[in-house]
């Protein structure tokens, strides 16, 4: 039916409700923190942050500040040439956007390339998911952030937003990059 102001469509069924397909979500922290979004367009740099008002996203303990770098220089190997440094007896706590229903494998990217690095334990919602991570090891091959860190598996039940707490056992640096859900093998 045409009108003056634009179509009119019947519908002659119902419409069912659709559910997503679970996909891999890479999360690197400048899409959903305003402060670190203007710190990156300032072409990079170090930026130390020691108030935590200024994050909606992000708090932390044990430590006062929280340092964010960006470069554009080809020899970073960082995802995206950017990544969080916290350091010393710390706990970071991140709230990522909403993830879909399903499960999922988490990943995480941090530098291993250093003996001044934590080890650490990570949870999400509470639980701990995976052992201890001493980050002082070091990757495989020449990149300082090696390969991926293989947390474990989880299952979300609801869509909605979930918090990732990283805290030290042994005190130390962490260079953390990214955090990834990925879809588990039997997907």
């Amino acid at each position: 039916i045409l009108t003056k102001n634009g179509a009119i469509h019947h519908i002659n069924h119902v419409l069912d409700l659709f559910q997503p397909a679970v996909t891999k979500q890479t999360f690197q922290f400048t899409e959903e923190e305003p402060i670190l979004q203007e710190a990156k367009k300032e072409r990079g740099g170090e930026y130390v942050f020691e108030n935590q008002e200024d994050f909606s996203n992000f708090s932390w303990s044990g430590v006062e500040r929280l340092t964010y770098f960006a470069t554009s220089s080809s020899s970073e190997q960082a995802w995206d040439k950017d990544y969080l440094m916290i350091d010393g007896d710390f706990e970071i706590s991140y709230r990522i956007p909403k993830v879909m229903v399903g499960r999922y494998t988490v990943k995480m990217r941090a530098n291993r390339n250093s003996q001044e690095n934590a080890t650490i334990q990570v949870f999400i919602d509470g639980k701990k998911l995976g052992g201890n991570i001493n980050l002082s090891i070091g990757g495989p091959g020449g990149n300082p952030y090696g390969s991926m860190i293989i947390l474990g598996n989880i299952e979300f039940s609801n869509t909605s937003r979930h918090t990732i707490k990283v805290r030290s056992l042994l005190p130390g640096t962490f260079i953390w990059d990214i955090i990834q859900f990925d879809l588990p093998d039997e997907y």
